[in-house]
C-alpha cells in the first residue's frame, strides 16, 4: 500500500481488505469483481477513488463493475450523491446503536402492520408483557450464497427464543457432522432436511414472539462456509426500557394525565432526537396505538385471549395426527409432548440415548422422535409409543417399512 502510494506500483489487489478504514486518495479507479447486496459496503468499496483532489485525490474517478444479473445482485450506490458540493466524497459515520436498531425496526413494522388489518388476531402478541416483545439482542454475519451473493443478516432473539436459538448454535458441530456435510454450500435435499430436524427439535408455533424459519436456514448456510458461532450483539437492559410501552403508560396512569397532557408527551417523546422511540416504532401511528393498549392493561380494559387448547376428551382424536400435525393444530399440548418423549429419552448421565443403536450425546438435534408401532399400522401419536432414534436408525427402520 505504501508502495501504491509513491506511485511505484498501478495496481493492488485485494479481497475484503481495502473496504474500510484505508485512505489510498490516489485511487483513480476501482475495479468492483463481485457484488453484493449491502450497501453500505458498495459505499465503502467505491469511496476508495471518490476522495477528490480538496483530499489530495484525483479530478476524475472510474467505477467498474462486473455484474450479472444486475437488478438481483447489486446494491448499486450512485456514485454523484456520495459527492457533496465542493467535490469531497461524504463518508457518513453512522450511530451504531441507531443503526441496530433501524433493523428491528423494520421487524416492528412487519409486526405491528397486523395490527392495522382487522383480519389478523395480534391479542396473543399484545398479552405478553410489552418488553417482551423487545429483542434481547441479535445474531449478526455475512455469508454468500449459491449465486456468489453476500448477505449481511441479522437475527433478532427474543425472550421466547433465546435458549432455543444457543441449544442449535450449540448442536451446529455435531449436526453437520451427522449429515456428512462438508462442503461450503448445502444441496436443497439436505437443506430441507435440516431445517425441518430444527424445526422439530427446537422451535413451535406457539412461540411469541415466533421464530422465523429464514433466519434458521441462513444460520445454517452461514455454518456450512464459516463453520464457527455467529457474533452476538447483546441490546443493553437500559436501551430497551426505554422503548418499554408498559413503563410509559404506567407513567401516564400514575400521574393521572388529561388527554392534551397525554398528546403533549406523547409527541415530546416522538420527537425527541435522542430517543429510540421513533427508531424502534418507525411510525407514530403504531406507537400511540401500541401505548394505547399498554394502559388499557393498567387500567383493566384490555381483553385478553385466554382461548386455551382443549384437548381432554380429544386426545384419543389428537393421537391419531402425525406429531407435525399436532404441532400445527394443538402447538402447547404438541410441545409438552416432545418435551416427555426427549426427557423419556435421556440416560441417568442426562445425554440422548437412541433406543435402537445406543448412540450418546447431548445435543437433541441429533435425534428424531419415531412412532414404536408405525401410524400406517394403527400406531398412535402418543408418549407410550415415541421413542428417540439416531438419524441412521431412523433411516434404517423407515427403509424396512
Amino acid at each position: 500500500m505504501e508502495a501504491f502510494s509513491k506511485g511505484e506500483i498501478q495496481v493492488l489487489i485485494n479481497v475484503n481488505i481495502l473496504t474500510e478504514g484505508v485512505d489510498l486518495p490516489k485511487t483513480q479507479t476501482v475495479f468492483l469483481t463481485r457484488p453484493t447486496v449491502s450497501a453500505v459496503l458498495m459505499t465503502q468499496m467505491i469511496g476508495r477513488a471518490l476522495r477528490g483532489e480538496k483530499a489530495g485525490g484525483t479530478k476524475d474517478a472510474y467505477i467498474v463493475s462486473f455484474v450479472d444479473n444486475w437488478n438481483n445482485k447489486i446494491a448499486w450506490v450512485n456514485p454523484e450523491k456520495l459527492i457533496d458540493g465542493e467535490g469531497s466524497f461524504i463518508d457518513k459515520n453512522y450511530d451504531h446503536k441507531k443503526r441496530m436498531l433501524r433493523i428491528i425496526s423494520i421487524e416492528k413494522l412487519e409486526e405491528f402492520a397486523g395490527i392495522v388489518n382487522e383480519t389478523i388476531d395480534t391479542t396473543r402478541l399484545e398479552s405478553i408483557d410489552f418488553i417482551k416483545r423487545v429483542p434481547l439482542g441479535m445474531y449478526v454475519f455475512t455469508f454468500i450464497d449459491e449465486n456468489s451473493l453476500e448477505h449481511n443478516h441479522q437475527i433478532l432473539v427474543y425472550d421466547s427464543t433465546k435458549a432455543q436459538y444457543e441449544e442449535l448454535i450449540k448442536a451446529l458441530p455435531a449436526l453437520f457432522a451427522d449429515y456428512g456435510i462438508e462442503e461450503e454450500f448445502i444441496d436443497a435435499k439436505q437443506l430441507t432436511e435440516l431445517l425441518d430436524r430444527c424445526r422439530d427439535t427446537y422451535f413451535d408455533d406457539d412461540m411469541i414472539p415466533p421464530y422465523n424459519m429464514r433466519d434458521i436456514e441462513y444460520l445454517l448456510k452461514y455454518y456450512a462456509q464459516k463453520g464457527s458461532d455467529p457474533l452476538f450483539v447483546p441490546f443493553e437492559e437500559i436501551d430497551r426500557r426505554k422503548v418499554d410501552l408498559a413503563v410509559i403508560a404506567k407513567e401516564i396512569v400514575d400521574k393521572d394525565m388529561r388527554r392534551s397532557e397525554q398528546n403533549a408527551y406523547i409527541n415530546y417523546l416522538w420527537d425527541d432526537e435522542t430517543s429510540l422511540i421513533k427508531v424502534y416504532f418507525g411510525n407514530k401511528y403504531f406507537f400511540k396505538r401500541q401505548l394505547e393498549i399498554e394502559i388499557d392493561k393498567i387500567l383493566g380494559e384490555f381483553e385478553y385471549n385466554t382461548d386455551k387448547e382443549n384437548v381432554t376428551g380429544e386426545e384419543r382424536e389428537i393421537s391419531a395426527l402425525s406429531l407435525h400435525e399436532i404441532f400445527k393444530q394443538f402447538p402447547a399440548f404438541g410441545k409438552k409432548l416432545r418435551s416427555k418423549v426427549f426427557e423419556k429419552g435421556k440416560t441417568t448421565s442426562g445425554q440422548y440415548k437412541c433406543a435402537i443403536c445406543g448412540k450418546t450425546s447431548p445435543h437433541k438435534a441429533l435425534f428424531q422422535i419415531d412412532h414404536i408401532l408405525p401410524m400406517s399400522k394403527g400406531g398412535l401419536t402418543k408418549e407410550d409409543n415415541l421413542q428417540l432414534l439416531c438419524r441412521t436408525c431412523n433411516l434404517k427402520k423407515g427403509d424396512k417399512l
